[in-house]
């Protein structure tokens, strides 16, 4: 692991020389958010700290007239490989072929267009938040899966718009893996590649007039084995290729002063009735700009997860999780690269059947964001 981030360090630098910038044609940038964060919780000590909460550095160049290439490496939580603190992941290596704005093809490991916000969602300076809405919150990777919402790996892509008179058709179609990927841990060869012969599919088409955006996106896939049921996320014999369908909608209004966002995700698992694992997400923002600089938003966020179970020996297993956060924040701009951001939040955690109470609360935070 060391060796490797020294390699990427030695491409960042030999980049970043004006000399070998000018010749190769590379361009290097990127986005971090450090930010503060004190939560409260019911039954349990309070906690406060500092975190470097993303960063991602990009390197692009161009090929040709219609050819250019895409790197994006992405660290969270204080990346530390000695400390085993955070992660490090190549968020995206891609080409693209580049016709004209009404077709395209991007080639290569990419985060796919599902509704508004998951293409941008790493780009921490062009958002408002400093806790993005739950399914995009990449550094809450480590305790929730976030990709049981959202897909966030596809391969092949294909996409353009269509103007329609004063109306434009944007369109986008993808491939990629199954969620069936293997892992050093499973000692099945070679990992990161795919275990099985699904593909991932999915799409999003929309419209844009105006300030108004809307579309609609769906994927589908199959899960092999259905694992994290239980707290021993344990496999649960019984149950193979699952169909997994994700269906989202999403809207962005946005005026002079005023603007709306919101999505709906919708998760749905054909098992056969033998289990219930469907989910659904949500997230509504209403923004005021109060003057060039400062920036208010109000945000509700909500996820659902149903665990209902009727096998053998899991038979009568129910519970479900609901987590809703209504949140407030200021965000002032220093310049077009720096942004100061403000975030208050209530949470309410809701576990059907949980014997516990000792859930987080509430939340404070403040963050800076940086486009170098």
């Amino acid at each position: 692991m060391k060796k490797r981030l020294i390699i990427i360090f030695l491409i960042i630098l030999n980049v970043n020389t004006p000399a070998q910038f000018e010749e190769s044609a590379f361009k290097a940038f990127g986005y971090f958010q450090v930010s503060f964060m004190q939560q409260f919780f019911r039954d349990q000590l309070d906690k406060k700290t500092f975190s470097v909460q993303q960063l991602n550095l990009f390197l692009q160049r161009d090929l040709s007239e219609n050819w250019s290439a895409f790197v994006d490496f992405e660290l969270l939580n204080n990346y530390s490989s000695g400390k085993s603190w955070g992660d490090i992941s190549l968020n995206e290596v891609w080409v693209k072929y580049y016709l004209s704005k009404r077709f395209n093809l991007k080639i290569g490991l990419q985060v796919p267009p599902f509704n508004h916000l998951n293409e941008i969602s790493n780009k921490t300076p062009l958002l408002p938040y400093i806790i993005r809405p739950l399914a995009y919150e990449t550094s809450f990777n480590e305790f929730l899966n976030l990709e049981d919402f959202i897909p966030r790996r596809a391969f092949f892509q294909m996409y353009g718009f269509l103007p329609i008179e004063d109306t434009k058709f944007d369109y986008a179609f993808y491939l990629g893996n199954s969620p069936n990927i293997s892992t050093k841990a499973t000692r099945a060869g070679q990992s990161g590649i795919d275990t099985t012969n699904i593909f991932l599919v999915g799409g999003r088409v929309g419209l844009r007039y105006e300030d108004v955006k809307v579309g609609f996106s769906a994927t589908y896939d199959e899960i092999v084995d259905l694992k994290n049921i239980d707290a021993h996320f344990q496999v649960i014999s019984g149950l193979k290729n699952i169909p997994r369908v994700r269906i989202g909608t999403d809207i962005l209004m946005d005026f002079k002063k005023v603007n709306f966002s919101a999505e709906y995700i919708k998760v749905l698992y054909n098992a056969k009735n033998l289990i219930d694992m469907d989910k659904q997400f949500f997230y509504v923002t209403l923004g005021y700009r109060i003057t060039d600089e400062l920036y208010s938003y109000f945000c509700l966020h909500s996820t659902q997860e149903n665990y209902d179970i009727e096998l053998a020996d899991y038979a009568g297993y129910s519970t479900k999780v609901s987590i809703t956060i209504p949140n407030f924040g200021l965000v002032y701009d220093i310049n077009d690269r720096i942004k100061l951001k403000g975030q208050f939040a209530r949470v309410d955690v809701d576990v059907k059947n949980s014997p516990t109470d000792s859930f987080l609360s509430y939340y404070y935070s403040a963050a800076i964001s940086v486009f170098f």
